[in-house]
């Protein structure tokens, strides 16, 4: 019996900022058939939800994305499954 790996270190690369939404995340998901879309700030944890019923594409994801910046402000950084853009 080998005594356990010590836990690593949690890398934090994001600095939150003192107001809401200039750092966001994204990340599509399917849901039995239909593709959604979760758009969260990082400072609030507010959840937005976009329904594709129809499947997704670039236009759509974009024409999405448009909405919430327009809504939100456009974010100086958004994460989506670990990439930064």
């Amino acid at each position: 019996m080998s005594p356990t790996q010590p836990a690593e270190a949690l890398i934090h690369e994001h600095h939150p900022r003192d107001y809401p939404f200039p750092m966001t995340v994204a990340d599509m998901f399917r849901d039995e058939g239909p593709m959604y879309m979760a758009y969260a700030d990082r400072l609030t944890g507010w959840l937005e939800l976009a329904h594709f019923p129809h499947g997704t594409s670039s236009l759509r994801i974009k024409t999405q994305l448009k909405l919430y910046f327009t809504r939100w402000g456009a974010p100086e950084q958004i994460s989506t499954e670990g990439e930064q853009i």
